[in-house]
């Protein structure tokens, strides 16, 4: 079967499956469980997607998601299994990849089969005899609908917050006239059998007219992937110079400051040299001509696409020396860049320009935006293991923030 673009649809379902490198085991014990369930929980808030169905077998696992916010499946998913291999790597003392390179995602048409495959997402503990019944089994979600469905059984406090989800499904199941109660078990071998065969031939599932939504968006993300998403050169110099003066007179110029210790005269003197650069820059890129800084397709730049880098957000303070820090994780995935800070913000994910300069240094722009006005500008520079620039963000109806960022922590992963 073909791989399908990672494609948004609104309303559709996201039937995950992920596997182990060689069906190696993604979980040894009880802690690794517990890691991957958290980071489940952490991003369903950032991202705000909404979680079906889950089941974590020893080396796969599966999840049935719906999107949100213009988020698509691969930063869902290339940001749970990149920080969950880091972790797994951290703790095992072991390099490398974790997860097979690709996951299976097959896009569900919820009205005809949510129930059908959060029941199939259930019974996959059974069918490899690793629990009599659903519920039974511990790393799943059907323990998650048994605390909602049965008065006086308490949620495990490690399992993923599913609340407005499983009022939704036990709303549907009451409209269809089917006992809530007993519906995760009551799924029926055959209609079980008859989806699996589905869900090893068909790239989605749902109605026709379903069908032609899928094909249209297929069809979108492919014509735009084969025209050319280079900026204009007028417009990246444009971009520059408007943050390099506000860099310079916010004092966006703290992430300069990122190793402590510094002594205030060391402080003034580094702003200064900074300061001077950065005069020279601005005024080199003003006078530069088309063919100084070569603009390339993104897909030539490599390695930005498909990383996550953790920064520092710094604003200075009113105090003395003192300055306020936010953490925040930047992706770059399938084209899209998101902020985790952004994002808690409200402000969708977006797309972004990129080229690169003679000395090989990447520049990277992007605007995001939000349904109530807000905005939030960035510019970056990436080179080697160094993530740095300038973040421009206007709540709706208020004054702007500017933020300076340097990455804590890069590395680039594959897209999965």
């Amino acid at each position: 079967m073909p791989r399908l673009p990672r494609v948004y649809i609104e309303g559709g379902l996201y039937y995950i499956t992920s596997r182990g490198e060689q069906n190696q085991l993604l979980f040894n014990d009880r802690k690794d469980y517990e890691v991957y369930l958290d980071l489940v929980s952490k991003y369903k808030k950032q991202f705000g997607f909404r979680l079906y169905a889950f089941s974590l077998l020893p080396t796969h696992l599966h999840l049935l998601i719906e999107l949100r916010n213009e988020v698509t499946i691969s930063a869902i998913m290339h940001s749970l299994n990149s920080l969950y291999t880091k972790r797994y790597n951290s703790r095992y003392q072991k390099k490398g990849h974790l997860f097979n390179s690709r996951y299976k995602a097959i896009i569900a048409e919820k009205e005809p089969c949510l129930v059908k495959l959060i029941r199939h997402i259930h019974l996959n503990p059974k069918r490899l005899n690793l629990s009599e019944s659903p519920v039974e089994f511990q790393y799943s979600s059907a323990r998650v609908y048994r605390s909602r469905l049965i008065e006086g059984v308490p949620q495990d406090p490690s399992l993923p917050d599913m609340k407005e989800e499983i009022d939704e499904v036990l709303s549907r199941l009451s409209q269809e006239g089917m006992e809530t109660v007993d519906f995760i078990y009551s799924a029926d071998e055959d209609e079980d059998r008859e989806l699996s065969a589905l869900l090893r031939r068909r790239r989605f599932l749902g109605s026709s007219d379903f069908g032609v939504k899928v094909k249209r968006e297929l069809k979108s993300v492919t014509e735009k992937k084969e025209k050319s998403m280079v900026p204009a050169q007028k417009k990246i110099v444009a971009f520059v110079s408007a943050f390099l003066l506000v860099s310079l007179f916010t004092g966006g110029m703290s992430y300069h400051f990122y190793t402590t210790g510094l002594s205030t005269q060391e402080r003034i003197e580094s702003v200064s040299q900074e300061i001077s650069k950065r005069v020279v820059f601005l005024r080199q890129l003003q006078t530069r001509s088309l063919k100084a800084v070569k603009e390339e397709p993104r897909e030539q730049i490599k390695g930005l696409s498909g990383s996550i880098w953790e920064v520092e957000l710094i604003v200075p303070s009113s105090e003395k020396d003192k300055k306020e820090i936010v953490r925040d994780v930047l992706n770059f995935s399938d084209r899209k860049f998101s902020s985790s800070f952004c994002s808690a913000q409200g402000l969708r994910t977006s797309n972004y320009s990129v080229s690169r300069q003679e000395d090989g240094k990447v520049v990277w722009e992007t605007m995001q935006t939000a349904a109530d006005g807000s905005t939030a500008t960035w510019y970056g520079e990436w080179q080697g293991k160094t993530m740095k620039g300038i973040l421009s963000y206007r709540p709706a109806g208020k004054e702007s923030r500017n933020f300076s960022f340097m990455s804590r922590r890069g590395e680039y992963h594959e897209e999965i």
